[in-house]
């Protein structure tokens, strides 16, 4: 996957986040590649917000076709992602 990425300069990136059992999911190019829960008991986010941070040095991201949206839950397939 990282070639593919490298090779093409660009990729879909798909972050699910379910607030209230504080799990992740990312997909890149619509293939699931991980999957974790927050396992802080005593934190619970407050705000709204997302934040990206470039942790590759000299490196940078450029964020095309952003798009963020609501999830209604109604998602079959995704419901059941949250399943371990």
């Amino acid at each position: 996957m990282v070639k593919e990425i490298i090779e093409n300069k660009k990729a879909r990136i798909s972050l699910m986040a379910h607030r209230d059992k504080k799990e992740f999911i990312i997909f890149i190019n619509d293939q699931k590649v991980a999957h974790w829960k927050d396992p802080s008991e005593d934190f619970y986010p407050d705000g709204n917000g997302i934040l990206f941070i470039n942790q590759g040095g000299n490196s940078f991201i450029r964020l095309k076709e952003l798009n963020i949206s609501g999830w209604n839950r109604k998602d079959e397939l995704l419901e059941k992602l949250w399943v371990h």
